[in-house]
């Protein structure tokens, strides 16, 4: 009961968000934010736990602005890619099997201040045997269902060139 409070809250934040006459900056903030405390709510009912880094080692597709804003609260260099794409296209360069530059011994150094993609990726399984990455071969994991806030996130960045989180902040 209190989860389903919880998560009625968050979606009133988001409806709030996206109707706010503000800078698509400011929603781009309150979007993660609110992707944040919704990942958080499920955090015990979820297989991600530190030292789990599966995901850490797939495509991370992040829009020009939410690089910026990730340089800027974690003081890191942005680089200009090599290749961009828009939001509608697949990226040109897989860098599954990579790992991602803010991995540190197993965890993400910058985890307050994460993409998005990484905020709405929450396994709901108890079990992070499921998120292994398998040579040729597609596992179905249950994922929790971010639909909405990645909606909103595509309406706030859909102008924007993305790529990789590696192409943005390389080694």
């Amino acid at each position: 009961a209190s989860r389903a409070k919880d998560l009625q809250a968050l979606k009133t934040q988001l409806n709030e968000t996206m109707s706010a006459k503000t800078p698509p900056r400011n929603r781009l903030i309150r979007i993660r934010h609110i992707a944040g405390q919704q990942s958080a709510i499920f955090s015990s009912k979820s297989a991600c736990s530190s030292g789990c880094s599966h995901c850490c080692h797939i495509d991370v597709s992040v829009p020009r602005s939410e690089a910026m804003l990730i340089g800027k609260m974690t003081g890191k260099r942005v680089s200009e890619p090599s290749v961009t794409f828009p939001i509608d296209q697949p990226p040109a360069k897989s860098f599954v099997g990579s790992p991602c530059p803010f991995l540190t011994e197993g965890s993400c150094s910058i985890y307050a201040h994460r993409p998005l993609l990484c905020r709405t990726l929450v396994n709901l399984d108890r079990s992070p045997k499921l998120c292994e990455l398998v040579p040729n071969a597609t596992i179905p994991v249950p994922y929790l269902n971010t639909t909405t806030l990645r909606a909103a996130f595509t309406i706030v960045t859909q102008s924007e060139d993305f790529a990789d989180i590696r192409e943005w902040f390389g080694p």
